[in-house]
Formats: C-alpha cells, structure tokens, sequence
C-alpha cells in the first residue's frame, strides 16, 4: 500500500515533519501565486526552481502547456492583478508504489485574485483542484536530488475572472 499523508488547512501551516510532497507543495505555492517582480534568473519567475526538465502544465484535461510557455505568462498576470493567492483547504500526497521516489500531491483551493483596474477592489475566488506529479530530479552541479514538478494539472472554471475582467474593461 502506498504512503500517503493528509494535511488540512493554508499551506503555510504545513508543519516541517510532513512528507515529503506536503512539504514540496509548502514551497511550490509561494512561488506558483507570485506576481513578481520577476527580475532574478534572467527575468524567469521563481517558479522555474521546483519545475523538472520537461515539465508541462494542463488545464481541464486540455492539451499539455510546455512550462516555458507558461512561464512567459505570468510577467502578464502580474501587470493586471494586485493580489493572487491559493486558499488551500486540503492536501494529499501520496508515494509511489514502485519505490521510484515519485509523489503524487493533490489539493483542493480557492485561487482568489483581485485586479489592480478594480475600483472596487473585489476578490475574485475560483474553487480548484489541482494534482502535481513529483519525481527526483538530481541537480547536475551539485549531485543533490530533490523532488521537482513534472505535471502541473488543475481543474477549474476560469469564467468567474473573465468575467469580471470584462466587467472592469467596461468601466
């Protein structure tokens, strides 16, 4: 049977004796929610850190988004938005069976953004689920292996945030 670990409530309140993955998503969110400045490592975000060679992005079941192409994006969402931030009510991460070192994370939220356009300042909040595959990655200067993201999908409806983009762009 595979070990598994469940963590309740924000993600800064996972403690420091969780597994592995828990721990993984702990640091991963941080970076995932930033709205810049992105002006380290070239202009890349932090995020790139905790993403393995390859590693893709999908969103409601769609076609992979290679993580560079992802990436490029979020210079944009720091531009229209004030304030972005996973509001996470559950986590699970789950070993892999075959003792490869891969994890599985799992985690309910609430994202919640708010435009800087937004005279009303209002918070958009979009329920989300979201799976992470983690495998062991070692780093070629140093030799040290540590967990990075390989897939990143999320299963959400964006339509409450075009929405009120929209609504924003009207005024």
């Amino acid at each position: 049977m595979p070990d598994a670990q469940m963590h309740c409530g924000p993600y800064d309140a996972i403690p420091d004796t969780a597994s592995p993955g828990l721990l993984f998503l702990r640091s991963l969110l941080p970076a995932l929610d930033s709205l810049g400045p992105f002006d380290g490592d070239g202009g890349q975000p932090n995020l790139i850190h905790y993403l393995a060679p390859g590693a893709t992005f999908i969103m409601n079941g769609g076609p992979p988004l290679q993580a560079v192409d992802v990436l490029q994006m979020l210079p944009k969402r720091g531009e229209r938005l004030s304030r972005f931030h996973h509001d996470v009510r559950m986590a699970c991460d789950v070993a892999a069976a075959d003792g490869s070192g891969r994890r599985t994370v799992m985690y309910e939220s609430t994202s919640i953004s708010t435009f800087k356009a937004d005279p009303e300042a209002v918070e958009v909040k979009v329920a989300e689920f979201n799976v992470v595959e983690l495998v062991p990655v070692a780093d070629p200067n140093t030799g040290v292996t540590s967990l990075k993201a390989l897939q990143l999908r999320a299963f959400l409806d964006g339509a409450p945030v075009t929405s009120r983009a929209q609504m924003i762009a009207k005024e």
